[in-house]
């Protein structure tokens, strides 16, 4: 069994590191690496292809991201990973175990954060629950990658792109919870207020289920925090805004 990893980025240079080493750190000696890259000029790159990761150029957003890179994939099981997100040691042990069985087909890691706190700990905890309000992209959607084409992939958004795939899936599938965790950044809860974003994340997340359409929401969104900022900029921390 042969595993991918598709890394998303923009402007990640703080992040990357950890992230590339976290793979490389399971000791699986045979992992397909891809950078899509939606734009960085901060270094990312250069630090992606001094660890001999192929980099593969990319229109910026989430969900054509991702779709971009699994374009070059050659592995039977794509791991779909933010760059500010790091995998646990016994990652892909644990996937081979869970993917020997042909009726495995997609699944997440469970979530923890880079900062001790009762809060981030407790959402940690409502994260092992498998639900539109609880999975999310930070935790690393794993999927066979026959599985990714039969759902066509990702939908084109900057936003909700990894809720609308997780949601398809659910009418095809079980979505399983692999017990062990990722650590992923807590920049957006520390630049909000934990309680202040978890309102905006759900009140956001309920605007989706009504209907309004994702580029909308990833605008409202940065008009409402006042960021002034342009997408390459934006989409960099975008990774958090539910979760």
């Amino acid at each position: 069994m042969k595993f991918s990893v598709v890394i998303i980025s923009i402007n990640e240079g703080a992040k990357i590191q950890d992230c590339i080493s976290s793979i490389k750190l399971t000791g699986k000696k045979d992992v397909q690496i891809i950078l899509s890259d939606g734009g960085s000029n901060d270094g990312t790159i250069e630090i992606a292809l001094n660890n001999n990761i192929k980099v593969v150029p990319s229109l910026p957003g989430r969900g054509i991201q991702f779709n971009t890179g699994a374009e070059s994939v050659s592995g039977d099981v794509i791991l779909f990973l933010h760059a500010d997100t790091s995998l646990p040691a016994d990652a892909f042990e644990l996937l081979e175990n869970y993917f020997r069985d042909e009726k495995v087909k997609i699944g997440t890691f469970r979530l923890s954060f880079d900062k001790n706190n009762f809060l981030l700990s407790l959402y940690s905890k409502f994260a092992t629950i498998d639900s539109i309000f609880t999975k999310f992209g930070d935790q690393c959607i794993v999927m066979r990658r026959s599985f990714f084409k039969e759902l066509n992939g990702f939908k084109s958004w900057p936003i909700f792109e990894d809720v609308d795939l997780l949601r398809r899936a659910r009418k095809l599938t079980r979505i399983y919870s692999f017990p062990s965790n990722v650590i992923t950044s807590c920049r957006k809860f520390d630049d909000a207020g934990i309680i202040k974003q978890q309102f905006l994340n759900a009140g956001y997340i309920l605007q989706y289920l009504l209907g309004k359409p994702p580029a909308e929401l990833f605008r409202s969104y940065y008009n409402l925090n006042k960021t002034g900022k342009n997408i390459l900029e934006t989409e960099r921390s975008s990774d958090q805004w539910i979760g």
